[in-house]
């Protein structure tokens, strides 16, 4: 059968069931629980790493210590994103709003401000976004915000 022996991720009436095995062919969801729209797959993750932020200037930074503090990102139809600098760990980016504890948060579209924490002693301007759950993630752009420190 398809999938048998398998873990799979669901997406049930909005809401995640990362790690589901599929036994006879089937998936269960967890008792009590029943959905009308429900997807179910092999579980992916998708990641975007910026290139290095260079500012339009006359004065020369890349003998300087520079890193991220910041960016507005523009997200559509979209939830679950995990951020960080390149080289720090991931924090989660908060898309639930009105929503009441135990139900789905409800996909996003708008723009998001988040702040950065860049390791010490960090010379990279590089953003990464992360989306490890089944569920919509578009990004469509991002304008980051940088600091240059003293040259090395």
């Amino acid at each position: 059968m398809h999938l048998e022996g398998e873990r799979v991720a669901c997406l049930a009436d909005g809401n995640v069931f990362p790690d589901l095995p599929v036994t006879d062919g089937a998936i269960h969801l967890p008792d009590g629980f029943t959905a009308g729209v429900i997807h179910v797959g092999l579980p992916y993750g998708a990641e975007l790493v910026t290139m290095e932020l260079e500012p339009e200037t006359k004065e020369t930074i890349r003998n300087r210590a520079r890193f991220a503090v910041a960016a507005t990102v523009r997200f559509a139809g979209s939830r679950d994103c995990l951020y960080s600098h390149s080289d720090g760990g991931l924090s989660e980016m908060k898309f639930r709003t009105s929503e009441l504890p135990g139900r789905p948060v409800r996909l996003f579209t708008g723009d998001k401000h988040v702040a950065f924490s860049s390791p010490p002693g960090a010379r990279t301007t590089r953003l990464r976004f992360v989306s490890e759950t089944p569920t919509p993630f578009t990004l469509l752009g991002l304008v980051a915000e940088a600091s240059c420190g003293q040259p090395a």
